[in-house]
């Protein structure tokens, strides 16, 4: 699936599969799910549906990427009949406006910023929208734009496919600094309280940057191509690679600190919670992993785990494709609380 998704990008008439992309509301406990034609609010906590998007399913949208919750009380949501929708989950999910100049799909989730949207598409393109979809300014890169942006509220680090990581101002889309990073980025970067990003590449390569000014500070090896964004936490970079490896590097000076290898590819960002590491495979595995690299438990899961999971509370929230239920919630043991079936 990972692969007809790749091609997708350079082909606007390939039919790709979406697999679930997770956004939690923590104030209110929802888990929106954006998954095929719809999008759906459950109610975290114990998997009950709330309300969907479209209420009747419509053949020619498809969601994929997370939705994202603005400041101002908004859920958008890019899908790949080029459409960027925005939702008013108070009001059951109906539709706020909806944006609709992009010329090919949306696969990365938008980024929102003191109310404006930025959506990057796989047209070249970065849009960026006041709160009313209104279009403010376009910024274009080489190749598609795959991955959400990272951002410090001033600036975008907007990554490639094209290997360019661009920082563009959120003011205006003026172009900060570019840099090449050996290879395609379909992963959001990770930005610490330092200014220092982490990208992962399909140059199979966890690559350190001054977000000041692009310029490298370390980059550390990995076994394959890095799908998923890097997560940073309390010092410690975490990524995982398409051949099952979760790695830890030190974030200042990029040493690898320890690995571990799961039973199929990784494509999710690792989550960090509860003292623990949580990934998910290609093959249905799911893994907790201690901060020391020792494997506290694995579950194996019917279906597939490709999107990044979540944690709300005592649950680990994943999204899964290939089976009936979509989404299924663990507790820290491993053990099945609840699952969604549309």
């Amino acid at each position: 699936m990972a692969a007809a998704l790749l091609l997708s990008a350079c082909d606007t008439g390939f039919g790709a599969s979406s697999w679930p992309g997770l956004t939690l509301d923590a104030d209110d406990g929802t888990l929106y799910v954006a998954y095929n034609q719809h999008i759906y609010a459950l109610q975290a906590e114990n998997g009950v549906e709330r309300w969907r998007y479209p209420a009747e399913r419509d053949n020619a949208i498809t969601f994929y990427a997370a939705p994202e919750l603005t400041e101002d009380g908004q859920l958008v949501a890019g899908a790949y009949n080029n459409v960027l929708y925005s939702l008013d989950p108070a009001d059951n999910g109906s539709l706020n406006w909806s944006f609709d100049v992009a010329s090919n799909r949306f696969v990365a989730s938008p980024q929102s910023i003191g109310g404006n949207v930025y959506a990057p598409s796989t047209d070249r393109s970065m849009y960026a929208l006041d709160s009313t979809g209104e279009l403010q300014w376009t910024f274009g890169s080489a190749e598609a734009l795959w991955a959400k942006p990272a951002t410090d509220g001033e600036a975008l680090y907007v990554p490639s496919m094209d290997h360019i990581l661009y920082a563009v101002d959120a003011a205006n889309g003026d172009l900060i600094w570019k840099q090449d990073m050996g290879g395609t980025i379909v992963g959001r970067p990770a930005l610490d309280e330092n200014g220092t990003l982490y990208v992962g590449t399909f140059g199979a390569e966890v690559i350190a940057v001054d977000s000041a000014n692009g310029r490298q500070v370390w980059r550390s090896a990995t076994s394959d191509w890095v799908w998923g964004g890097p997560t940073v936490v309390d010092g410690v970079v975490y990524a995982a690679d398409l051949s099952g490896m979760l790695y830890a590097f030190d974030a200042e000076s990029g040493n690898q600190l320890w690995s571990v290898e799961a039973d199929g590819a990784i494509t999710g960002s690792p989550l960090v919670a509860n003292d623990h590491i949580y990934v998910g495979t290609e093959n249905g595995q799911l893994l907790s992993v201690g901060l020391d690299g020792r494997i506290q438990w694995t579950q194996s899961l019917e279906g597939q785990l490709y999107s990044p999971l979540l944690a709300s509370g005592d649950l680990i929230l994943a999204g899964i494709v290939d089976t009936d239920a979509i989404v299924v919630a663990l507790d820290l043991n491993g053990q099945i609380e609840w699952s969604f079936i549309p």
